[in-house]
């Protein structure tokens, strides 16, 4: 679910990236209320915003590797079956 809520804001402020001259503080302010609001850890998001010319617009954790939810889903579940067997 975070994932997708992730996504949803990138696609939303990718609509405008060339409009702004001064994009880059805009976006971390944004991105900035948008993650405290939000109720969600900052050490547990990567998120990297970047522009066409590849130019980094916001960046938290965006070095971070990440276990993907998925792997943990398949991870937790093999176990639980293991313990029931």
């Amino acid at each position: 679910m975070k994932h997708i809520v992730l996504l949803c804001v990138i696609f939303l402020f990718s609509s405008y990236v060339e409009a702004r001259t001064d994009l880059a503080s805009d976006i971390n302010s944004r991105m900035g209320k948008i993650l405290d609001s939000s109720g969600l850890k900052k050490t547990d998001l990567g998120v990297m915003i970047v522009d066409g010319e590849q130019k980094v617009l916001f960046n938290l954790n965006g070095e971070k590797h990440f276990i993907p939810a998925s792997i943990s889903k398949l991870l937790t579940t093999a176990s639980v079956l293991s313990a029931l067997q």
